[in-house]
Formats: C-alpha cells, sequence, structure tokens
C-alpha cells in the first residue's frame, strides 16, 4: 500500500483511482516507433510502427464509421447518369425532329403546326434532361466530397484539393469545368495508389489518372459549352428568329444532348470504378 492511498468512513483503504471526484486514469498517446513494441502494431508508408488503436479503420470511441464511399450512394448516382444518357437520347431525336420539321416547313411541305408541335416536344425533352441533371449534379457533389473525405482517411500527405473543393469548385463560374476534375484526378490517384498499412504509399502523386475520366469529363464540358451556346440563337418569340439561327439552335442543341448522351454513360463507368477503389472493404484492404 503507498502513501497516496486514502482511508475511507469504512475505517479501509483504497487506491487513489478509486478516490471519489478522481477522474479516469488518463492513457498514454503513444507515438510512432522504429521498431513493433508488441506483435498488434502497424507499419505505416512512412516507415514507422503504430499502435493499433491509430489504424485507419479502428474503431475510436466517440467517433462514427470510418469514411468510406457508400455503395448505395455510388449505386444512385450511377442510376442517374444513365437516366440522363437515355434521356439524352431522347432529347436528341426530339431536336433532330424539331429541325427536320422547320426545313420541311421553309421547303413548303409542312404546316406551321407541325414544326411548333415538333419545337415544343424538343422543349419538353430538353426541359425533362434539365431536371434529372439537376439532381444528377446534386448527387455528383455529395458522392465527390464523400470520395475525398474517403482520400483523407487513407492518408496521403500534402493535398492540395481537400474536402470543401469537392463542393466549392463546383459553385466558381468558368472555374467550374477545371476544378472539379482537378479534385476528382487527386482522389483518382489516392484511390489507385499502391497500399501500405491501408494507408497509400508517399509516391501517390505519381499515380496516372484514367483515360476514362478524361473522356467523360471532357465530353460533359462539351455538352455545356454547347447547350450554352446555343441559347444564344434563342428568342422567346420563334417567329423573330431567322431561319438560319433557329437552325443553328437546333443543330449546337442536338450536339450537346448527343455529348451529354456519351458522357453520362461514360460517367457512370468511372463512378462505379472508383468508387470500388473507396468502398467500405476496400478501404481497409491492404493494396502494398
Amino acid at each position: 500500500m503507498g502513501p497516496d492511498w486514502w482511508l475511507a468512513s469504512d475505517g479501509k483503504w483504497y487506491p487513489p483511482t478509486s478516490r471519489p471526484g478522481a477522474g479516469p486514469t488518463p492513457m498514454v498517446e503513444q507515438g510512432p516507433a522504429d521498431s513493433p513494441p508488441s506483435p498488434d502494431w502497424w507499419l505505416a508508408s512512412d516507415g514507422k510502427w503504430y499502435p493499433p488503436s491509430l489504424r485507419p479503420g479502428a474503431s475510436m470511441p466517440g467517433y462514427g464509421a470510418p469514411a468510406s464511399v457508400n455503395p448505395m450512394l455510388a449505386g444512385w448516382l450511377q442510376g442517374l447518369l444513365y437516366a440522363s444518357a437515355a434521356l439524352a437520347v431522347l432529347a436528341l431525336v426530339f431536336t433532330l425532329r424539331a429541325l427536320s420539321t422547320f426545313n420541311d416547313y421553309q421547303d413548303g411541305q409542312s404546316r406551321f403546326s407541325a414544326w411548333s408541335d415538333a419545337h415544343d416536344g424538343q422543349v419538353a425533352g430538353l426541359g425533362l434532361l434539365y431536371l434529372v441533371m439537376l439532381a444528377t449534379g446534386i448527387l455528383m457533389i455529395i458522392w465527390t466530397y464523400k470520395a475525398s473525405q474517403t482520400a483523407d482517411r487513407l492518408g496521403p500527405g500534402g493535398r492540395t484539393w481537400g474536402p470543401g473543393w469537392a463542393i466549392g469548385g463546383w459553385f466558381i463560374p468558368f472555374a467550374s469545368l477545371v476544378i472539379p476534375k482537378l479534385v476528382l484526378n487527386e482522389i483518382e490517384r489516392v484511390a489507385t495508389a499502391p497500399r501500405s498499412g491501408a494507408q497509400v504509399v508517399a509516391a501517390w502523386r505519381r499515380q496516372s489518372t484514367s483515360v476514362l475520366g478524361w473522356i467523360w469529363w471532357l465530353t460533359f464540358v462539351a455538352a455545356s459549352v454547347l447547350l450554352a451556346a446555343s441559347f444564344a440563337f434563342e428568342d422567346p418569340d420563334t417567329l423573330l428568329r431567322s431561319a438560319s439561327d433557329i437552325r443553328a439552335g437546333y443543330t449546337l442543341a442536338a450536339l450537346a444532348t448527343g455529348c451529354f448522351a456519351v458522357s453520362g454513360v461514360l460517367g457512370a463507368l468511372f463512378v462505379r470504378r472508383l468508387s470500388q477503389y473507396l468502398s467500405p472493404h476496400s478501404v481497409d484492404h491492404d493494396w502494398s
């Protein structure tokens, strides 16, 4: 019995940890070591050994589940991307029909009402595509944010585009055509880099990005620019536009919807591939 024991009212002596008001014995935080003090320590990508409580994915009191990309979230996003591709094809058909009907009207082979109906169908098709793409964009931002958080969990040092950019990058005018892809490139490099102890190696920055991701993004940007350009030929009163402006507007809209159809399919494949690398099972896997 040591000098710090205390006498209780029952006439017995107790250790200091049981003294009323005494807090729990503080846990000593153990830092990295050059060699494992016990078999359950793990080797990180920096060549140091860490205790099991610091292993990526270890359960810590007071904290939620480790960050990873939820397969359900990835599945919904892929579904919306495929749906937007299908609606883009439908909008393309309506646009080509409106262009053909307008040419027939100009040549005197059809009535104005036929072209007007075809034009209304094209506008409705684009409107439906906009709504689905809006939902897809919201889910894409959420997915990108979760993917960026998961990339952080893999322990890469010196990231340039953190989780905050995964959201903010989409809302900066003009820069939104570039920054989200830079964010995704960094996430992809982290996700596909070799891992040691469930963390990426230090050379993750030299990891290449996929051709699939680039083609998807370039077709998406091209579609967005072409669609915006088609608006320059729009007028609230269709009759006030010249025949050349109407044809140009339809042509640009057709090219835009065609690019959206391609980008929707490629985007779904890209999301599926990257989500597999950042899934709960994959994040805890040692890729060394």
